[in-house]
This record gives C-alpha cells, structure tokens and sequence, in this order.
C-alpha cells in the first residue's frame, strides 16, 4: 500500500489538525486515506479464512495468528525470509512428508526431504531418482521397502550411488533392497548419491539353521553347523558362505556314549571355503559319529 498524503499536498507530506484559535486548516483527507488502510486489513483477515464482521475489532491480531497468512518459502531457502512453524519443522531434521508407491516410479523433487515406501508385490519394480544436480547438497530423502518383494532404486542417467559394505567404500548405478530393508540418500548437488543408515539384511545377514551363520557389524562372520562323519577317514564340511579374507579359526567336539574319543581336525588343510574333520579313537582308528563345530573369522 501506497502513502496517501492529504488533498494538495506532496508525496510525503504529513496530515496536521485544524486550529481555529490561529486559524490553522485541517488537512483535508482523501477518500484513499481511509478506504486503502481498510482493504488491506480485509485482505489479511480474508487470507486467514475469516470472515470480516464489524462487531470484531480483533479480527486483524486474530488473522495473524492464524495459518494461511505466512507464505512457507522453499525448501532449503537460506534468505532472510520469514520462517513459518512448517519451514522450521523441516529445517531442523524432520521428513516433510510420505510418499508410497507400488510400481516403478520416477522420483522427483517433491519426494525430496520425504520418507518414500515401497509397498508393492511385484518384483523388478524401480525407484528413479532425479538429477542429483538439482538437489541441494545435503538434501534427500528415506526409503523404505515394505514390500514382499525385492525393489531396485537407480541413480540418474550416468550418476552413481556411494554406499558401504564389509568389504568397505563402493558405488554403482543401482541398488536392491530386500524386503524391510531401510537406506537414507544424501545428493551431493553434483552427480553422486550417498547412502547412509543402511539397514538391511544385505550387509548383515544371518541363517539361524543348523548349519548356519552371523555377519557382524564390524565384518567378523561366526559360522557352525555339524556332519556325520565316516568310519574310514575324515569327512568334508563345506562353509554355509565362504570367508571372504582369511582362513577362519575352527573349533569341534562331539557328544559321544563311545569312551577315549575325540575330534580330530586332519586330513585336507581348512580353507577359507571348508575343512574336514574326523571322529577317532585313541588307537587312531576312526569312528562313525557327528561332530559339532564352529568357525570365527572374516
């Protein structure tokens, strides 16, 4: 709004009070000056979804409380404009929102600062994601898959996503999430994506059957299992996975009635994929039985 100054007058000049005693004339006064001031508090209220009522003289205070009146400014906006409880609540960590998809789905920037479930039940479905360019470093968003089956996300066209495993730093085009599996993606306003807070059974994966294993946060793998052994030489145990650096250290026993028996790691040296293991008297002829061992290593 515009200053209106009285009748006559210039720009800025000021509106002074009649004097009749020194013969000072009032200021006469514009239409404008009356009618400009009032439409702008009508418009405030009207932004707040109220209606003006002439008996309320706390409409205004009223509307300024009230939401719609504050524009949000941009996600990421780093002005000197004013921040709304909305902007604020983003600003500081918060996902901004949900999105959820079943099928491959391109995402764009509106999903950015969102957490993004996949919910669907037919596999080889795609997460898209949008030029890392145009996102602001720092800035991305959550994705969960929900699903029953394994989903895919893909970087944009040439970009790659950064991520870490046991066997340490890495990057590709493309990762699949399992089912529960839960990753947060970071961009780096240039052409790369990083995944941090990855959950997922990829890296830590267990098989709790008999013969089964641990992959621990910090790369170490336990394994066990048992084998029936023969009564001629030592059996083979081949490892549920194998270990990826080193040969493990290897432990096993027996439970038997048979008195002055033991479990004898001989035959084939232990490798990185199995071992052989035997059960024998002290006379050193070997016996049927089963043999329950252990491997620690990474």
């Amino acid at each position: 709004m515009k200053y209106t100054p009285p009748i006559g007058g210039a720009a800025n000049d000021p509106y002074v009070d009649a004097n009749p005693v020194t013969g000072v004339e009032g200021s006469p006064v514009p239409a404008a000056a009356i009618e400009d001031p009032q439409r702008e508090i009508v418009n405030v209220i009207a932004a707040a979804s109220l209606v003006p009522d002439d008996a309320n003289v706390a409409q205004l205070l009223e509307a300024l409380r009230a939401a719609g009146v504050f524009l949000t400014p941009e996600q990421f906006d780093n002005t000197t404009k004013a921040a709304t409880t909305a902007f604020v609540q983003r600003a500081i960590g918060n996902l901004r929102g949900l999105s959820s998809y079943n099928v491959s789905t391109a995402l764009t920037l509106s999903d950015i600062g969102k957490f993004v479930f996949f919910y669907g039940s037919t596999a080889s479905q795609v997460f898209s994601f949008p030029d890392a360019s145009t996102v602001a470093a720092g800035a991305g968003f959550f994705i969960v898959n929900q699903g029953t089956v394994p989903m895919q996300v893909a970087a944009f066209g040439g970009q790659t996503i950064n991520f870490n495993t046991l066997s340490g730093a890495s990057s590709a085009a493309a990762l699949t999430l399992d089912p529960g599996d839960s990753i947060f993606f970071i961009s780096n306003n240039g052409a790369q994506w990083n995944a941090f807070g990855w959950a997922t059974n990829q890296q830590f994966p267990v098989d709790l059957s008999a013969n089964g294993y641990q992959k621990l946060p910090n790369g170490l793998i336990i394994q066990w299992g048992s084998v029936t052994t023969n009564n001629s030489a030592p059996s083979a145990v081949t490892f549920p996975i194998a270990f990826p650096t080193i040969v493990p250290r290897i432990s096993a026993g027996i439970f038997s009635a048979t008195p002055n028996t033991f479990c004898n790691l001989n035959g084939t040296p232990p490798s990185q994929t199995g071992f052989t293991v035997g059960i024998q008297q002290y006379t050193g002829s070997y016996i049927a039985g089963t043999a329950y061992w252990i491997a620690i290593g990474y």
